[in-house]
């Protein structure tokens, strides 16, 4: 039996600058202010932001289409 490899993309950057961030629960937004924002939603949220207001090149155009598994 092979092993497939799943993974959950939240965001993925198009090789025209454009990017999608999607979280797909209703849950999510409530989850934010939890723990006076200081919380692993909240700083994953915040990642995401800070990489789409980042002027650099995208990471993904060479195929890699997840941000949020990169170290920043």
């Amino acid at each position: 039996m092979s092993a497939t490899k799943v993974r959950p993309d939240l965001v993925y950057e198009t090789p025209n600058d454009g990017a999608v961030f999607s979280v797909g629960s209703i849950a999510y937004s409530g989850a934010l202010p939890w723990n006076g924002f200081d919380n692993n939603i909240s700083h994953l949220t915040s990642n995401v932001l800070k990489r789409f207001m980042d002027p650099a090149p995208s990471c993904c155009r060479k195929g890699n289409s997840s941000v949020a598994t990169q170290a920043r």
